[in-house]
């Protein structure tokens, strides 16, 4: 789809000039730190965590007996168990160290590249957690014993990243990063000196004119960036005509379990977005039905549609078993929505894809087993 990136920042721009608080971001915020689980509140973290509790947070993932295969060849109990003692428990210690990420990194179940998949040649790599932007704030909780590793927390998940993909940083400099003005990526992909930053990326800002930006990068290297360069102050107030345009952006975009290759899979399509307007959803779909509120449960068929009916256009989500869909509204006697899928139904996809509820065919109702919302209900919101 061709946007017009000029009308695309002022409607950013009058976005940022309203008081209308659709979305409540900081109530919201903190019930997902303190509510949903792998979530954190990263400004607040402690210096030091208990040895016994970073044990437990290490041993959580079990391994997947399931898998069968490492970077597609037949798995053995010698090969699992040095990927577990690689996890170096003996060695634990209470200091949290403090962080930024370099680059784009993926972040692992175990301290290891190698793909661990069910079967041959399977597209899905189950050490694939997920991946993360540069200059992501991270809480270095433990290093693995071949020292390659370092096992941290990040805003919405825990699991590994290469050590040579995060600056370490001091404590204070750390706290640093929450009090600096920012600018956040509001399209996808932008590039900023030899680095690719993703939509919701928060960078901070040193100086600014009338034309230009001049941002810190990962490395403490300065840039100085147009203004209308997919860049705008952080938070962009929530609009759902900024979220429709964003989402068709990405229309035909590749699915990508846990963005190995730099795309999206249903949950991290959701978390992007909302990470434009400052909203910290959890990662996975299973943790993003447990965030805002139920307009719907289980119901049949009239009462589903008579929930999308009232519900909020493009701050409203359908929920499957591990699988996760954003309402686009309606559209005459019809409901859009907005999903990176690989398979839905008989069809296989592999893409992000807009649909119809109703003329496509999807039975959704059948399916779905929750619709949920963050907007406010339109009387709290105009008090």
């Amino acid at each position: 789809m061709f946007i017009n990136l000029k009308n695309f920042f002022i409607l950013i721009f009058f976005a940022n000039l309203s008081y209308a608080e659709i979305i409540d971001i900081s109530s919201l915020n903190h019930y997902i730190y303190t509510h949903i689980e792998y979530s954190a509140d990263l400004e607040h973290f402690p210096a030091n965590t208990e040895k016994d509790i970073k044990k437990r947070l290490l041993e959580k993932e079990s391994f997947d007996q399931r898998i069968k295969f490492i970077n597609n060849q037949p798995i053995n109990s010698t090969i699992i168990e040095n990927l577990l003692q690689n996890r170096n428990l003996s060695a634990i210690t209470s200091v949290n160290h403090f962080g930024f990420t370099k680059k784009r990194s993926n972040i692992k179940m175990f301290p290891t590249n190698a793909a661990l998949t069910y079967k041959p040649d399977d597209k899905i790599d189950r050490n694939q957690y997920s991946l993360i932007e540069p200059f992501e704030p991270v809480i270095i909780l433990h290093t693995s014993k071949d020292g390659e590793w370092f096992f941290i927390q990040t805003f919405f998940t825990r699991g590994w990243i290469n050590k040579n993909d995060v600056y370490n940083v001091s404590y204070n400099n750390f706290k640093r990063y929450f009090n600096t003005k920012k600018i956040v990526i509001v399209r996808d992909r932008v590039k900023m000196g030899d680095l690719i930053f993703g939509a919701g990326s928060r960078i901070p800002i040193e100086d600014e004119d009338e034309q230009y930006y001049t941002i810190i990068m990962p490395d403490s290297k300065r840039i100085r960036l147009k203004k209308d360069d997919g860049l705008s102050i952080f938070p962009v107030v929530y609009n759902s005509e900024i979220a429709k345009i964003f989402l068709e952006s990405l229309l035909n975009q590749p699915y990508d379990w846990g963005g190995k290759n730099g795309y999206r899979d249903c949950s991290s399509l959701v978390m992007d977005l909302f990470r434009i307007f400052g909203v910290d959803l959890p990662r996975n779909s299973r943790q993003q039905a447990e965030v805002g509120d139920i307009i719907w449960e289980r119901g049949d068929k009239k009462s589903f549609f008579i929930a999308l009916g009232k519900a909020e256009p493009f701050c409203t989500f359908i929920h499957m078993k591990g699988h996760i869909i954003l309402y686009g509204g309606k559209d005459k006697d019809d409901y859009l929505i907005y999903h990176a899928v690989e398979r839905f139904g008989n069809i296989s996809y592999n893409k992000v894809v807009k649909q119809h509820i109703i003329s496509d065919n999807t039975n959704l109702w059948s399916k779905a087993y929750r619709i949920t919302t963050i907007c406010r209900s339109k009387e709290k919101r105009y008090d």
